[in-house]
């Protein structure tokens, strides 16, 4: 697992389907579980997160939320804290936040008054709503980036990738051998086994092809010593090893 050994599990939860696949590159590269809201999380994928099946015990599970800055991004952020915290998981709004809105000077926009939390948005962040698309893509790229290594022990990580790189290396080192070694062996067995059938093959060629006119399954183990040869691959593995 690339999160071996670390002190967190983490997950992005997007609002929006529309930037899966900006995500996606990212959940791939750390190794992170990617959640497209679609608006509210569903209340299967809300239980799914609840039950921590697939979080170790003494790993902290956190969620690394993305969405819009207005009544909605909001209060769905609000929701999935207010679902979650109880079970012990940390819930972050990643993005959009009122301090990107301004460090970033994103234009903005008027929250719709039909929205049901309107009145209670304005109320804390004032006739001001931005959509987590505003954001420069370098910048939203950086923050994405940042979000999730701020939960990464990268000298962990390191020490993880770097044993399973020689344990993979090592892996290739010895299948090549082995494959050179099988070869070799192989031309060995061959030339025996081919020895000793052209012995008794004038004495049963006729048979063998009456068989193979009749459909059948041409069985050559008994024409040679196969203990006999198998001894002899034995013998010459041994010189090898």
């Amino acid at each position: 697992s690339y999160w071996k050994g670390q002190k967190y599990f983490v997950e992005l939860w997007i609002e929006k389907d529309a930037l899966r696949g900006f995500f996606e590159p990212y959940a791939r590269r750390y190794r992170v579980n990617l959640v497209v809201c679609r608006g509210y999380p569903s209340v299967t994928r809300l239980r799914e997160a609840k039950e921590q099946r697939h979080v170790p015990s003494d790993v902290k599970y956190v969620v690394l939320y993305f969405g819009d800055f207005d009544p909605s991004g909001e209060d769905i952020f609000r929701w999935i804290n207010e679902e979650l915290k109880p079970y012990n998981i940390e819930v972050h709004k990643v993005a959009l936040t009122k301090e990107q809105v301004i460090r970033y000077k994103l234009p903005p926009m008027i929250p719709k008054k039909s929205d049901p939390r309107y009145k209670k948005y304005v109320a804390k962040y004032g006739e001001v709503a931005v959509e987590l698309d505003a954001l420069h893509p370098a910048i939203l790229r950086d923050i994405i980036r940042k979000s999730i290594l701020k939960y990464m022990d990268i000298h962990k990580r390191l020490e993880v990738e770097i044993g399973e790189g020689i344990e993979y290396e090592a892996y290739r080192v010895v299948d090549e051998v082995l494959r050179d070694i099988r070869r070799k062996l192989e031309e060995i067995a061959a030339k025996k086994i081919r020895e000793e059938i052209n012995i008794v093959l004038p004495k049963v060629y006729s048979r063998l092809l009456e068989a193979l006119e009749k459909g059948e399954e041409l069985r050559l183990e008994q024409l040679y010593n196969r203990e006999g040869v198998m001894q002899l691959v034995k013998e010459e593995l041994k010189k090898v090893i």
